[in-house]
């Protein structure tokens, strides 16, 4: 924002069906973290411990409205994708409202967005 960008949020809706056994296998990998990271502190390995946490991290309906209230706030755009968020960043690109899509899913160039812009989740890397 500094440099004069103004970043619009898009957010997930409904995923489609044919993603249901990815999201299955997602909710399965972090009730195992969540396992793990309880016999960490059993086991006083607090590193294990926090990196298990990382991995375990859900994020609740009211989370996700607390964040969207702040950036409205913020004064940002917020915007409710019917389905995934990487498709109505392609499509809000493709009609010329938005430079590129900044995410690190690859699915936005399937989607058909001109530029996606990654690391914005790494305060070590430089955004690609």
């Amino acid at each position: 924002m500094e440099a004069g960008v103004k970043p619009v949020w898009v957010f997930d809706g409904k995923p489609p069906e044919l993603k249901d056994h990815v999201l299955d296998k997602r909710k399965e990998m972090k009730e195992s973290a969540e396992e793990e990271k309880e016999r960490a502190i059993e086991a006083g390995d607090l590193e294990t411990a926090k990196r298990m946490a990382g991995r375990s991290i859900k994020i609740t309906a009211e989370m996700m409205a607390d964040a969207k209230k702040l950036l409205a706030l913020m004064g940002m755009p917020v915007i409710e994708s019917p389905s995934e968020a990487e498709s109505q960043c392609a499509a809000i690109v493709k009609q010329g409202l938005a430079y590129g899509t900044a995410s690190e899913d690859m699915d936005s160039l399937t989607f058909g967005t001109n530029f996606l812009l990654r690391g914005f989740n790494s305060k070590k890397e430089p955004i690609l």
